[in-house]
């Protein structure tokens, strides 16, 4: 029973809209994580990032740019079949009295937006035409906008969980390496 429940309380949080905004203190210096983050980040473009770890070996996590106050990575994953959920995680560091602070926002790439943005117009019009009762007879008679909702749902469960489940590993991964004395 406690797997279902852990799984139950899981969903909102694969569910949630696909970006994330977050600020992570860190009691390391703004040039340890500088270090820190150059050293987990292969120096490249972002598009190609999948492309080419299937051709080098890289032990690197995430690959982009670091520059002296922020920095835009992505998570190398090592398919480029993956590149289409992974966020594009862009972050700024700001000096504190005490510690470092770090504000990341994982966001999808432009591409990926676009393409969701264009088939949630497609459902979008779907739903309007079936409400408006315009659709083809004996297609929908009992519930016109049933099938367009339900693929509203399917097509926002299929670009959001994999988006979240991408950004928790992101998440743990920078946490992990930036947090740790």
């Amino acid at each position: 029973m406690r797997q279902a429940s852990g799984a139950r309380d899981r969903l909102p949080e694969l569910l949630r809209f696909p970006y994330r905004r977050y600020v992570l203190d860190s009691e390391l210096s703004p040039a340890t994580v500088l270090a820190r983050l150059r050293g987990m980040v292969e120096p490249g473009r972002l598009w190609l990032a999948n492309f080419h770890a299937l051709f080098r070996e890289s032990r690197r996590p995430f690959a982009g740019r670091v520059w002296d106050n922020g920095f835009k990575i992505l998570r190398i994953t090592g398919s480029p079949r993956a590149d289409a959920m992974l966020p594009v995680i862009v972050g700024t560091i700001q000096s504190g009295p005490s510690h470092t602070r770090i504000r990341i926002v994982m966001r999808p790439s432009l591409q990926t937006a676009m393409i969701f943005s264009f088939w949630l117009a497609v459902v979008a019009v779907f739903l309007l035409v079936a409400v408006g009762g315009k659709s083809a007879p004996g297609l929908m008679p009992h519930f016109p906008g049933l099938y367009g909702v339900l693929f509203f749902g399917a097509l926002y469960a299929f670009f959001s969980i994999p988006f979240n489940r991408e950004a928790e590993r992101a998440q743990g991964l920078l946490e992990g390496a930036l947090r740790a004395k």
